[in-house]
């Protein structure tokens, strides 16, 4: 299964998601891809992956093969970004069928993998609509104030146009709540908003506020590994079981 973790904002914790949602599944004995598809290349620093290896630009351009760009990281295969993917855009633009280019690339490698998680940029460009085109589901990371649910209702038109123009299996699997803070009443509030207002699944288990999941970065590793007893450690844990269990349905 592919599967994009997009927000059109930046700050919601894609990469974070990507990363340990990707270790949590390897925890359960699947076989993970992450590709990092953001040109600021978060996910490949924070895995500690060298900025000049070579990534996804180079598999979609210079067609080098996956394998030979693929670096290993925690039991996870991961398909970098480099400082060369901010140019992708132009490069694609003469190119015939440009939306399709990720999924073409994708489908010689999805076999192999049980998930291949993409992490998307905080935008809505070529790059963004190449990664849903590939993808079957989509999972949106929001933070519980208002300007995000303006951008969920963004996000939602999004699925549905690239839904109906490239991809007619694309659905949304849900919407993740991170950062959440569960003594704030305004935090409470919204997922409760988000409960009755949006038809849309909300995963029961989301992310709360922890420190552990800021400092991983730093050390090149994910949070699960940095700090496995920590809340973003359990929840990240916990969310990958209801992805399993909504699968097996």
């Amino acid at each position: 299964m592919i599967i994009s973790i997009i927000n059109q904002k930046g700050g919601t914790g894609k990469t974070t998601t990507s990363i340990n949602l990707g270790k949590a599944l390897v925890l359960n004995n699947k076989k993970v891809l992450l590709v990092d598809l953001d040109p600021q290349g978060n996910l490949s620093y924070s895995l500690n992956i060298d900025e000049h290896s070579k990534g996804v630009f180079e598999v979609m351009i210079d067609d080098v093969e996956i394998s030979k760009a693929v670096i290993e990281r925690e039991k996870i295969h991961v398909l970098p970004s480099n400082l060369l993917l901010a140019d992708l855009e132009l490069t694609l633009q003469p190119v015939e069928n440009r939306s399709f280019v990720l999924m073409n690339k994708l489908s010689h490698i999805k076999h192999l993998y049980d998930y291949i998680l993409i992490d998307c940029p905080p935008s809505l460009s070529l790059l963004t609509v190449n990664a849903l085109t590939a993808s079957d589901r989509v999972i949106t990371p929001v933070l519980l104030d208002v300007l995000s649910l303006q951008g969920l209702k963004q996000i939602l038109r999004t699925i549905n146009k690239i839904k109906n123009a490239f991809n007619s299996k694309l659905e949304l699997m849900g919407v993740l709540p991170v950062n959440v803070d569960d003594r704030k009443r305004l935090s409470r509030e919204i997922m409760e908003f988000l409960s009755n207002h949006f038809q849309v699944y909300i995963f029961n288990n989301y992310i709360r506020t922890n420190v552990s999941a800021s400092e991983a970065p730093s050390f090149g590793i994910s949070v699960i590994e940095y700090a496995p007893k920590s809340n973003s450690a359990k929840d990240y844990c916990n969310l990958a079981n209801e992805i399993l269990t909504i699968n097996k349905r």
